[in-house]
């Protein structure tokens, strides 16, 4: 199992009998990748859209013309894992990942419309989410993990790591939310992705309804029962006057 950082060759074949050939990734650090068609639109509705519409990535009507589709702002090395899933060749898609491939890999399953093609390998990159959950704290990566957790359908992670940012989110005058003092919410990327924004904006709401309730509750219950003063006799402040000697000032 390589990892995907590692350097990859400029042709990479999936599938040898493959009708199409994908160039993912920038001009200057472009990947081709000989894939078979049906695979990819069996996996992904967005691809089918793409390669059996209308469009101008369908196959060629002269089949002397290679099949060719550009992908300049996908990521290569990310694709590659996803290739591999997608061909069923499991033995090559790598299970130690890091952080950031993890994201990058989930980023592409979300464009395509394809996250249920990494239910083969959920279950063992739920096991790496984990740790990495443990280890994050500054929120960049602690939200990169939680689209992870989304893409790969861990709901206990999700609603555990929606409930920790709604505890430590405030509001600005602008009624956005705020994370580590001065992030806004919207501008990371994570939140543009998947749409919790309004789930955290209601949780914080209930929240903070709750602890209002409740502290009201109790010092109604503290009134009720007890004077002001909760000092039966004098006022421990008089009491140390009286201890001091009248000469001491002086």
């Amino acid at each position: 199992m390589t990892s995907p950082s590692a350097s990859l060759p400029d042709t990479i074949v999936f599938d040898d009998n493959g009708d199409l050939w994908l160039t993912v990734g920038p001009v200057s650090s472009s990947k081709v990748f000989h894939v078979d068609s049906n695979s990819l639109c069996r996996a992904s509705k967005v691809f089918r859209a793409m390669l059996r519409g209308r469009f101008s990535d369908s196959k060629p009507a002269n089949s002397l013309h290679r099949w060719e589709v550009k992908l300049p702002e996908d990521n290569p090395e990310a694709f590659v894992v996803l290739m591999d899933i997608v061909h069923a060749n499991f033995d090559h898609a790598p299970l130690d990942l890091k952080p950031q491939e993890l994201y990058n890999i989930c980023v592409l399953t979300n464009k395509y419309d394809m996250t249920k093609a990494l239910r083969p390998m959920a279950t063992a990159w739920y096991q790496r989410l984990k740790s990495m959950c443990q280890r994050s704290k500054k929120m960049q990566a602690y939200s990169k993990n939680l689209f992870v957790a989304w893409e790969l359908g861990c709901q206990g992670a999700v609603e555990e790591m929606l409930q920790d940012i709604a505890e430590k989110c405030h509001v600005d005058e602008f009624g956005s939310l705020l994370i580590d003092r001065n992030t806004r919410l919207i501008n990371l990327e994570t939140f543009r992705l998947i749409p919790v924004i309004d789930a955290i904006t209601q949780h914080r709401v209930k929240m903070l309804q709750v602890f209002h309730a409740e502290g009201k509750e109790i010092a109604i219950k503290i009134l009720a029962k007890r004077p002001i003063c909760w000092h039966a006799g004098p006022c421990s402040a008089v009491s140390l006057a009286d201890g001091i000697p009248k000469n001491s000032s002086k």
